[in-house]
């Protein structure tokens, strides 16, 4: 079943030899938790801070703002299968007061987005949301609903991850949340 799903989602391409002349060093949006150009996961369980993190992050980077280590100013969308509008809002406000008792710089929220369908029904206009807005970083919170079922079956992280492609391949770097397995926890 595996393979014939990868063989319904993947388009082959051709190999080609690797230009070593136009790689450059390793960037990042945020040194050194955010690859640019990349998705990277963040995993653990569930309340210990991930989403804040992830949200500080995206202000600091939005913001242009070194407190958490050094960042490329670029625009940020959080989108949100897990709260709602109001509660990022309100951790962002804390995030932000915090920041402006602390620094010198005015900092800003990322843009936000509510979810609600599997990311593989929303990318057309997640894409385009990024497209418009010039972001630089997606936040995906988080990745079990995301994938619009079961983030473990190959069909699901596939088409999941398929999804998660056509932001990078746009130079769009993107911070996928999600939660250590219920049966892993000790």
């Amino acid at each position: 079943i595996f393979a014939d799903v990868a063989n319904r989602i993947y388009k082959p391409v051709s190999a080609k030899k690797l230009n070593l002349e136009t790689a450059d060093e390793v960037s990042y949006v945020h040194f050194p938790l955010v690859l640019a150009r990349n998705a990277v996961v963040w995993y653990g369980p569930g309340s210990v801070g991930k989403s804040l993190l992830a949200l500080s992050i995206g202000i600091t980077v939005q913001s242009d703002l070194d407190v958490l280590g050094p960042v490329r100013k670029t625009n940020v969308l959080y989108v949100d299968w897990e709260t709602d509008e109001h509660e990022i809002a309100r951790r962002a406000k804390m995030i932000i007061q915090g920041l402006q008792d602390d620094i010198i710089g005015r900092p800003e929220p990322p843009l936000y987005m509510q979810a609600r369908l599997p990311l593989r029904d929303m990318i057309n206009h997640i894409v385009r949301e990024v497209t418009l807005n010039d972001v630089g970083l997606v936040i995906l919170d988080s990745a079990g609903p995301a994938a619009g079922g079961d983030i473990l079956s190959p069909s699901d992280a596939l088409r999941f991850f398929e999804a998660v492609r056509q932001l990078t391949s746009r130079n769009v770097a993107v911070v996928i949340l999600t939660h250590v397995a219920k049966p892993e926890r000790k």
